[in-house]
This record gives C-alpha cells, sequence and structure tokens, in this order.
C-alpha cells in the first residue's frame, strides 16, 4: 500500500485558487493542497495543481510501466504507453 492518502484525488478551486483534495471510497473529503491564485500566473497555478492532483496515478503507471518493461512484452509496453500518454495529455490540458 503506499504512503499518500488513498482515494481520487481532484482539483478544484476556492475565492483565492486551486485546491488539490481527496475523496475516499467513504465520501470522506481531505485537503491536500492549496495553490495560490495567480502564483506564478493564474495558467500556471491550475497546471500544478493538476499535476499534483495526478500524483498517485502517475506513481501506479510508472509501477506498471517498470513491469512491462521487465516483463518485455509489446503489446503490454503499448498498452501501458498509451495510458501514459493519456494521463500526460490530462494533466497538460
Amino acid at each position: 500500500m503506499s504512503k499518500w492518502t488513498p482515494g481520487k484525488w481532484w482539483v478544484g478551486y476556492s475565492e483565492s485558487g486551486a485546491v488539490v483534495a481527496v475523496v475516499n471510497e467513504s465520501g470522506d473529503r481531505y485537503f491536500v493542497a492549496h495553490i495560490n491564485e495567480g502564483y506564478p500566473n493564474a495558467e500556471q497555478s491550475e497546471a500544478n495543481a493538476r499535476l499534483i492532483a495526478a500524483a498517485p496515478e502517475m506513481a501506479e503507471l510508472l509501477d506498471d510501466a517498470c513491469a512491462a518493461l521487465e516483463m518485455g512484452e509489446a503489446e503490454t509496453r503499448s498498452y501501458v504507453a498509451l495510458q501514459i500518454r493519456a494521463l500526460l495529455a490530462r494533466i497538460d490540458q
């Protein structure tokens, strides 16, 4: 099990900027990070929040990628690469 807070990490917005929170299986919400609006600018603040929120999924995909590379199966490597590219696209909206 990972050491970070389990659950779906998501980005929301408050009056003072973007927030990253986690919702666990019970529906409880936990605050993870607050990114001040406009620091260094609004676009970068939102991008930073998306990156933080994607961290648990990135760690899982990196673990999968390592396993796929160790197995050496081309089909598995292609599938993992597609997942990683999709995650990167969501982060870099």
